[in-house]
């Protein structure tokens, strides 16, 4: 039987299978789905957790006899088996096959790998273990998936956020589960069970930069090119994460293209502006007054060659890109 992570839960409220075996490259979601197991082990009486460890100089024999031994105080008992490389070996392959013919009612064995090949899920010992047992694999969740599991993510500790929102987390972390993870119980520990703002996700993942960003995004507006400089210098001192930057110039000015191509169309100033902050007006008027929509898209562009930049992608430096792209948002 094949589950997917997250139906790991229902399956162990109904029954528990004899063997599992968890396998992945992505560390908090393999802890998570081994701890889920452990815990419906031991509410099903597997009290006492026998550990193995299969490197090159393991005896796969331990495995056997302690499958064929009678737990201390006759409890059932768990047997973890942490195999890194999914590739047991002759040997192996043989230890598990025997042990899966004849499973021990008392024992419960947990098998544990890094993301397994297409040739070793052909072997004979992989598909002995699926036709008894369960097979839970675990796959990386992409950039575009990673705002809506971020988002199931903050559910479970009461929380919630809107698109970009969660859009700023993904990019924040990079794709990185257990760095989201981390940030999801500091927004949890900060705010409680809530509905976040994004100057409340800002706060939480940069400590106090948060009035220096929209600071600088506001300066730029207004053509303060250079306060806007000393600012963006200032965050660069205090080492502030430029994605996070980036991201609040981008989402700038993707409202503003949106602003912009309305206008065009033929809408006046005030709809378009509706609903804008009051004292925010004054900035995005200026800032629609001296750039057309082309021109924004333009910047916009710019903002996804510094991302590139900042992954690596493409050689420059960051600070300087940014400075320019506030230098070109600031002109009159």
């Amino acid at each position: 039987m094949n589950l997917r992570p997250e139906q790991l839960e229902n399956h162990l409220k109904n029954n528990l299978a004899s063997i599992y075996l968890v396998s992945g490259d992505e560390p908090i979601l393999v802890q998570e789905s081994c701890a889920a197991i452990r815990q419906g082990a031991k509410e099903s009486g597997f009290n006492e957790c026998v550990s193995f460890q299969a490197d090159k100089s393991f005896d796969w024999q331990n495995l056997l006899q302690a499958a064929n031994t009678l737990s201390l105080f006759s409890e059932k008992s768990l047997l973890k088996l942490q195999l890194p490389t999914g590739k047991p070996g002759d040997k192996g392959g043989k230890a598990l096959q025997a042990y899966v013919q004849n499973p021990p009612p008392d024992k419960l064995l947990l098998i544990i790998t890094n993301k397994l090949d297409a040739a070793t899920q052909k072997t004979k010992w992989y598909k002995a273990i699926a036709a008894a047992g369960v097979i839970v694999q675990i796959w990386p969740i992409n950039m575009a998936k990673l705002p809506a599991w971020i988002g199931a993510r903050m559910q479970q500790r009461g929380l919630t956020a809107d698109k970009e929102g969660l859009q700023l987390l993904a990019e924040y972390t990079e794709g990185n589960l257990l760095s989201a993870v981390q940030e999801i119980e500091k927004l949890h520990l900060l705010y409680g069970e809530c509905t976040l703002t994004l100057e409340q996700i800002i706060t939480a993942v940069v400590d106090n930069a948060r009035f220096s960003i929209f600071d600088l995004v506001d300066n730029t507006l207004q053509g303060e090119f250079t306060k806007s400089i000393r600012i963006l210098t200032s965050l660069k001192n205090e080492k502030t994460e430029p994605t996070l930057i980036l991201w609040a110039l981008a989402r700038e000015l993707r409202t503003l293209i949106t602003m912009a191509q309305q206008l065009e169309q033929g809408k006046s100033i005030e709809t378009v502006m509706q609903r804008v902050w009051q004292q925010r007006k004054p900035y995005i008027k200026r800032a629609l007054q001296q750039h057309k929509t082309r021109a924004l898209q333009h910047m916009l562009r710019q903002c996804a060659a510094i991302d590139r930049t900042i992954k690596g992608a493409k050689p420059g430096n960051i600070w300087i890109e940014l400075d320019k792209l506030c230098l070109r948002l600031a002109k009159s």
